[in-house]
Parts: structure tokens; C-alpha cells; sequence
């Protein structure tokens, strides 16, 4: 004959469990459900954005220095300075500053910018579907991108231009390019 599973034992109620016991049954998550839904996509967008970013590095074989750049996102005691990155690859502080900065959000969460550093273009992504909706063709390669509080507008760097590509987010199309002089590093 079998015995079932708990035959035989006294059953505890959880509420008595935690009361006897004295554990703590508040759960440890004091989220909302809609407050951890929207953590956990924001945490999916970023994971798609880095992931065609590390592609578009290792394409060009620039993988070690994406790998340097992703560890300036946490804020780990051993996460390295961007002068000692500019050192480790000869670049100039403020070249590793403008890498670093090549995506940027609407301020609604449902676009995503991406200045693609080794195209002629950028690419709009569906934040809700992790998704590239658009790719913009520029003149030269952008790197550094920012944003009007609006949303209306999204401005690319264009060093080798000496420029700035100014996009209308509403359309995805450029409305204008301002040149900017000489040595633009940001």
C-alpha cells in the first residue's frame, strides 16, 4: 500500500506557520505587477539595443572596445574610467565619451535612436516590439544622438561632416543638417 504525500502528518496553516515561527510572509517584492511588467521590458528593450550594438561592433571588429563600454553601464567598484578606456585604445577621452552615448529614448519610452558610428544611418526602434521600424539615411556616420524634451526632434552628430543631422521623429525623415565648423567630438 502506498502512502500519500503528508499522510499522517498535522497540517499548519501558513498564517499560524508565519505567526509560530515569526517569518515574515510579506512578499519581498513590493512592486505592482504593472511596475515589474515595466521593469522587465525596459530591461528587454536595453538587452535588444545592446545586442545589436555588440553586433554592429563585432562587424567591424571593434568587439573589445564595445565589451569596455558596456561595463560604464553597471556601477561596479571595478568598472573602468573612460580616460583609462581612451588609453587601452588610443583614443581621445572624448571619443570614448561619444561612443558611449549613441542611444537615446523618446521621452514617451516607445522609440529608441540609434546612431549607427560605422553607417550612414540610424535606426528607429519599436520599443514595444524591440523592433527597427525605421532606418534614416544620413550623410555621414552619426555618433552622438540627443533628443528635445518634446520628442519632436532628434539630433545626430556628424563628426566627419562636421554637422548635425536634425531628424523629425514624426516622420523619420531629416529636416535639416547644421554645419557646426571643425572638430566635432560630440
Amino acid at each position: 500500500m502506498t502512502i500519500k504525500r503528508g499522510e499522517g502528518r498535522r497540517l499548519v496553516p501558513l498564517d499560524a506557520l508565519g505567526d509560530h515561527e515569526g517569518t515574515d510572509l510579506v512578499p519581498v517584492d513590493t512592486l505592482s505587477a504593472d511596475q515589474i511588467y515595466e521593469r522587465r521590458w525596459a530591461l528587454t528593450v536595453l538587452e535588444e539595443v545592446l545586442a545589436r550594438l555588440s553586433d554592429e561592433y563585432r562587424a567591424v571588429g571593434k568587439a573589445a572596445l564595445f565589451d569596455r563600454l558596456k561595463k560604464l553601464l553597471t556601477d561596479e567598484p571595478d568598472r573602468p574610467s573612460q580616460a583609462e578606456i581612451a588609453d587601452e585604445f588610443g583614443m581621445t577621452e572624448n571619443a570614448v565619451k561619444q561612443a558611449f552615448h549613441r542611444v537615446v529614448v523618446n521621452p514617451n519610452g516607445t522609440r529608441a535612436y540609434v546612431a549607427n558610428a560605422f553607417s550612414s544611418d540610424v535606426s528607429v526602434i519599436d520599443t514595444s516590439t524591440n523592433t527597427v521600424v525605421a532606418t534614416v539615411a544620413l550623410e555621414n556616420s552619426s555618433y552622438g544622438v540627443a533628443i528635445t524634451p518634446d520628442g519632436g526632434h532628434a539630433y545626430f552628430t556628424n563628426p566627419t561632416g562636421n554637422s548635425v543631422s536634425v531628424i523629425d521623429t514624426s516622420s523619420n525623415t531629416v529636416v535639416a543638417i547644421v554645419a557646426v565648423g571643425t572638430s566635432l567630438t560630440a
